[in-house]
């Protein structure tokens, strides 16, 4: 139920005379004027504002006469604040927020007038900043609120109205709500997991007082053996903390990481043992000297020749699933080679690496018969003999250029062997040469690779005829009508070409070039004319 004003009596009422009277005071100057008001007053003020009777300023406007609210808030400034901030009952409440002071709270009825008017059987705490739940719906006023004080004095603090009933003796502070709620003092709520502690497993059973003797909360252990003493088998072996290997799910609960604490995973083959199948001591201390043989001696097919460390190569599921990294060798398995089982290549025992040169295994695969050395490597992937050669013939004596890269490896080898192959163009193009062999075997000196037709040949530093003026764009064949005869034998005078061109009929013998030039037989250079 909303709160609302006690009824009071009417205000007295100023009556005509007394009218007139602070009319005349007024008249008559601020001195009788003042005299005057205490006359006219409408009656006595309550206790409370007692001191400031003879002071109507302190409460109302000179010039209208009426009580300003800010005058109220400027003694009351506990109240004014909270109409401000929208807190306590005067801000939270709309109609005590809103309205002026005078609207519930009258003066000027005697000193023993109450002017609050609060009726407690009416009063909505909800409106106040502690709603009243739980158990403290059934209380009293006076159960909070001390007669001789403003209900807003009344303490908010749990632990200020039930220090007598904290059965932690102030240990825990005075917040009781942090783990209390206000409907029954033994329905706790509070999180152990905020102490850095979680109640998990077999500790969300257990009661408080088990760990919390004598409601002490501020020092209880966190040392398991604190409280598990006569629960160690171990009988204090494997120290204090029996978190480190249990966990609070139950003793056969076992959360020990054996590859942190031990440097060692339990996996696979491994990961289904017991403690005692390697643990022989109770108190698990056991010293494993030697590596995987401490345990695995008998299994050791090679009686030791191999080191103790088994885990180098083999799974730890199973013996024969062997996971040798074999590219620490400096011969990594690729190709055809992954697929070989070990004992393919270490005939005697994997203890003793065979030789890595290509030829220790493949001699028998060896068509080339040990003329190209022991590397096939250099040629040959490890996926296939055949497929892919990747021979650089660059890197021959013999460059493969032009047409000869596509040559196939047998238009030139003969043989498996691919030594003694012919580098001379006469070895391979003798019945090509259209010269009979009169210009000799090395045809590259006019040829091109590239083409036969793309000849290279420098006429005028190789023979003593340079080719100039008309002579330069003819082809070979207008003087070497005979590739193979004409070759090297066609005489450098000119008569030999121009016979049938010479108009002097031979008269001046067979040098044209006495008188005429290459460009033109009517370009005559050499006579003097008149």
């Amino acid at each position: 139920m909303t709160p609302s004003p006690a009824h009071r009596r009417a205000p007295s009422q100023y009556t005509l005379a007394s009218a007139c009277v602070l009319l005349a005071a007024l008249l008559a100057g601020p001195a009788v004027a003042a005299n005057i008001e205490k006359l006219v007053m409408p009656g006595r003020v309550t206790e409370g504002h007692a001191d400031f009777e003879n002071d109507c300023g302190a409460c109302h406007d000179a010039e209208t006469d009426e009580a300003r609210p800010l005058l109220c808030t400027a003694c009351h400034e506990g109240i004014g604040a909270d109409r401000t901030g929208g807190t306590g009952f005067h801000g939270r409440f709309p109609a005590a927020r809103e309205s002026d002071c005078t609207a519930c709270h009258t003066e000027h009825e005697g000193r023993d007038a109450d002017i609050v008017g609060l009726d407690g059987g009416l009063f909505d705490h909800a409106f106040t900043d502690f709603p009243l739940v739980g158990a403290h719906e059934a209380l009293t006023c006076s159960g909070c609120h001390a007669a001789d004080a403003s209900p807003r004095e009344a303490p908010a603090e749990c632990g200020v109205c039930h220090r007598a009933d904290d059965p932690h003796e102030g240990q825990l502070g005075g917040a009781c709500a942090d783990c209390h709620n206000q409907a029954d003092w033994l329905v706790a709520v509070f999180d152990h997991a905020g102490t850095g502690y979680a109640l998990t497993g077999g500790h969300r059973d257990v009661a408080c007082g088990d760990c919390h003797q004598r409601n002490r909360f501020d020092a209880a252990s966190r040392r398991c053996v604190t409280c598990h003493a006569v629960d160690d088998v171990h009988d204090g072996s494997r120290g204090d903390e029996c978190s480190s290997c249990h966990t609070t799910d139950g003793w056969n609960a076992t959360g020990f990481d054996h590859a942190t604490m031990t440097g060692f995973a339990l996996a696979d083959g491994h990961a289904g043992l017991e403690c005692a199948d390697c643990h022989r001591q109770p108190d698990h201390k056991d010293t494993f000297a030697g590596g995987c043989v401490a345990c695995h001696a008998g299994d050791d097919v090679h009686q030791g020749r191999l080191g103790t460390d088994c885990a180098g190569c083999h799974a730890p599921d199973s013996w024969p699933a062997a996971r040798f990294d074999h590219d620490t060798t400096g011969f990594a398995l690729e190709g055809a080679h992954a697929a070989q089982n070990c004992t393919a290549c270490h005939k005697t025992g994997v203890s003793q690496a065979p030789d890595a040169e290509c030829s220790s295994c493949h001699v028998p695969d060896d068509v080339h018969d040990g003329q190209l050395a022991g590397d096939c490597s250099a040629c040959h992937g490890q996926a296939d003999w055949a497929d892919p050669i990747r021979f650089d013939h660059d890197l021959a004596d013999f460059p493969l250029l032009g047409m000869h890269a596509a040559v196939a490896c047998a238009g030139c080898h003969t043989d498996s062997t691919f030594r003694g192959a012919p580098t001379d163009c006469a070895d391979c193009h003798r019945d090509d040469d259209p010269h009979a062999g009169q210009l000799g075997e090395a045809c590259g000196a006019c040829h091109s690779s590239n083409s036969w037709a793309a000849t290279a040949f420098d006429h005028d530093a190789v023979t003593r005829f340079v080719l100039d003026g008309a002579h330069e764009p003819l082809p070979c064949t207008a003087c070497h009508a005979d590739p193979a005869a004409d070759a090297a034998a066609v005489s450098p005078d000119c008569g030999s070409c121009h016979r049938p061109d010479d108009v002097h009929d031979g008269q001046f013998g067979t040098n044209c070039g006495g008188c005429h030039s290459t460009r033109s037989f009517g370009d005559i250079t050499g006579l003097n004319a008149p």
